[in-house]
């Protein structure tokens, strides 16, 4: 199922890039919402996840904007389990920085979703 997936958005990328018209250019508009992020020491960080039952579960690099300014982190997924709750938090070394939280945490393609 995957391989034929990955055929499939292979194969529509290609024909894309064959339609693609090199003399037009296409001005990648952005939209810029008004969202708060939330930073705490370590601390009260960890309390807070441990509250929630939630362990590491993913890192990554991530890249985020401040007024006049793109910055670049680790960014790191908590999830508990059992609960389905989830914190991504951008790791400062001595902050965290809640950028989401929630619930009903699950795989993107879960039985569910699958054709």
């Amino acid at each position: 199922m995957f391989r034929l997936v990955l055929f499939v958005l292979l194969g529509l990328a290609t024909f894309k890039l064959a339609l693609a018209d090199p003399d037009v250019e296409y001005e990648r508009k952005v939209t810029q919402l008004p969202i708060f992020v939330n930073c705490v020491s370590n601390e009260v960080f960890f309390k807070m996840v441990d509250e929630y039952g939630e362990k590491p579960f993913s890192e990554g690099n991530g890249t985020w904007s401040i007024p006049n300014q793109d910055m670049s982190g680790r960014i790191i997924t908590y999830v508990n389990p059992s609960t389905l709750t989830y914190t991504i938090a951008i790791d400062l070394i001595e902050v965290k920085c809640v950028v989401i939280s929630g619930n009903n945490f699950s795989p993107l393609l879960s039985d569910k979703n699958s054709t």
